[in-house]
């Protein structure tokens, strides 16, 4: 039957969108920055860029050379432009998982709205099915009621000829 789904089908439904949801695990993973990333990004970071210390040290050198607070200062602000910090981190994150929101929400709209697509075809075809059903079954006491009628005419017929055979 065209309009109904059998179970092949529906394991088959499920492989592909078990595959399609798996794929965009993998998108998310590559687009997507995990809580590894940004530790190794971090150790990147302190390993390429000053201290504390580092900056400590760096005043006093070059202190004796010309730079002064005011250098440094400004050095730290382009630093602080240049590099996330940890409210853009949370507001990435959040980003995130809004849109991991908004796309499990698409994806269980799609998915509600094709059973219940589903539901509606299958509904029809067991309407039909029902009424053809209800057909076969009026025809069926129809064909009931000529086969008693014959049946009775037969009985009769017999009767009469065993009441008076036929003359020989």
């Amino acid at each position: 039957m065209d309009d109904s789904i059998n179970r092949q089908d529906l394991l088959a439904l499920e492989s592909r969108i078990e595959a399609r949801l798996n794929a965009f695990e993998e998108r998310l993973n590559a687009r997507f920055a995990t809580k590894d990333d940004l530790a190794a990004f971090e150790e990147r970071l302190s390993a390429r860029f000053a201290t504390k210390d580092d900056l400590a040290a760096l005043e006093e050198r070059l202190s004796a050379r010309f730079a002064t607070k005011d250098d440094l200062a400004a050095l730290e602000e382009r630093l602080s432009a240049r590099f996330a910090t940890k409210d853009d981190l949370a507001a990435l994150e959040e980003r995130m998982r809004q849109f991991t929101k908004e796309v499990v929400h698409e994806v269980e709209t799609k998915l509600l709205s094709a059973f219940f697509s589903y539901a509606e075809r299958t509904e029809k075809v067991l309407e039909r099915l029902a009424t053809e059903i209800r057909s076969l079954q009026a025809s069926d006491q129809n064909l009931e009621e000529r086969l008693r009628l014959l049946e009775n005419r037969v009985f009769n017929l017999e009767k009469k000829l065993l009441q008076q055979p036929p003359a020989a």
